[in-house]
C-alpha cells in the first residue's frame, strides 16, 4: 500500500517513477537519475559476457537526457537480445 507521503514524492518527483518503470521494462540494469547535473545512469546489475562485451553492450553509460538515455537503454536490450538474452 502507497502512503500519502509515497504519492506526495512520486508526484514531485515524476523521474522516481521513471527509473521504476525502465527498471522494471529492462531487467538486468540498475538505473539512477541524477538530478544534478541532470543526467541519466545505468550499469548492468551482473558482469557481462565477453561475447556481449564483443558485441558492443557496455557495463555502464550515462546520458544528458532522456530521450538520448532512451535510445541507448533500446539499444543495449536489442544488442542483448540477438545475443540470446541475458543469463548470468
Amino acid at each position: 500500500m502507497v502512503t500519502l507521503l509515497e504519492e506526495l514524492e512520486l508526484a514531485l518527483n515524476p523521474d522516481e517513477r521513471r527509473r521504476e518503470i525502465l527498471e522494471a521494462t529492462y531487467p538486468g540494469w540498475h538505473i539512477v537519475y541524477m538530478a544534478r547535473p541532470g543526467h541519466w545512469y545505468a550499469r548492468r546489475t551482473l558482469p557481462v559476457s565477453g561475447t556481449l562485451l564483443a558485441a558492443g553492450v557496455v557495463e555502464s553509460f550515462v546520458r544528458g537526457t532522456y530521450p538520448a538515455f532512451l535510445q541507448a537503454l533500446d539499444q543495449q536490450s536489442l544488442i542483448i537480445q540477438s545475443h540470446g538474452g541475458y543469463t548470468p
